[in-house]
C-alpha cells in the first residue's frame, strides 16, 4: 500500500523509490537470506495484485 499510494508520485533526485525492494533487503539483513527471499516474493505477489498483466511476474523478477 505504501508503494502504490504514497511513494508512486514521490521522486527523490529524479529517482523513484522502491519500498518493496527495501523491505526485502532489510528483512534479509535482519533475519537471513531465506526469510528475506520469502518476504520479497510475497511483496512481489502483493504488487502484482494491483498491476494489469500476468500475475506473478513481478514476484519472480
Amino acid at each position: 500500500m505504501l508503494q502504490l499510494g504514497l511513494f508512486s508520485d514521490l521522486r527523490l533526485f529524479s529517482v523513484h523509490p522502491e519500498v518493496l525492494l527495501s523491505i526485502a533487503a532489510g528483512s534479509a539483513i535482519a533475519w537471513g537470506g531465506d526469510r528475506g527471499a520469502v518476504i520479497g516474493f510475497a511483496a512481489g505477489l502483493l504488487a502484482d495484485l494491483s498491476l494489469s498483466g500476468r500475475f506473478g511476474v513481478t514476484a519472480l523478477a
